[in-house]
């Protein structure tokens, strides 16, 4: 983060070019998780469109904390039974 010229700090604002270099991912990528992914941040400006890496980085957390999709998707198909194998 940088510091404007009164001191305070701003948040670092980031286009639809710099999110998607910083997820390492192409822009048409990008562009699917935005519509398909209900847990991604919406921009914090609308025009231009921009978001804090702030939002992205609390974003990236909740995404690693969180269960795989496939296996939310799964639970919620089976109505949250735990799916268990006997060894013996």
């Amino acid at each position: 983060m940088e510091k404007s010229r009164d001191g305070k700090v701003e948040a670092e604002l980031l286009d639809v070019n710099g999110l998607a270099a910083m997820l390492s991912m192409s822009r048409t990528s990008l562009y699917k998780i935005r519509t398909t992914d209900v847990s991604f941040p919406e921009p914090a400006f609308k025009q231009p469109r921009r978001w804090t890496r702030t939002q992205i980085i609390n974003w990236i957390d909740y995404k690693s904390k969180g269960e795989d999709d496939a296996e939310q998707a799964g639970k919620e198909a089976y109505g949250n039974v735990e799916m268990t194998t006997d060894e013996k």
